[in-house]
């Protein structure tokens, strides 16, 4: 896999699709951005930032993780997500 120029990879571990929306163009009209189960997309790093706030979220609350150590879970669930090249 050939790393994009200047994007950063984000990995969907999940077995569904994920998908987030973020406003590009500054226009009040958010654009819906789709990483499909258990593959990688490049972003440009904002939107890659967004996308992996809202992905360990997801993953946050589908692990069923209420529990007080939830920075520590968040930081890992960001881990998981990110792809080191």
């Amino acid at each position: 896999m050939k790393k994009p120029k200047k994007k950063v990879a984000v990995f969907n571990p999940l077995l569904i699709d994920f998908t987030f929306k973020y406003d590009v163009n500054d226009d009040s009209k958010p654009v819906s951005f789709t990483i499909h189960s258990r593959e990688i997309e490049w972003y440009e790093p904002y939107l890659a930032k967004h996308a992996k706030k809202a992905l360990s979220e997801l993953i946050f609350d589908k692990q069923g993780n209420y529990r007080k150590d939830r920075e520590i879970q968040m930081q890992q669930i960001m881990k998981d997500i990110s792809v080191k090249v």
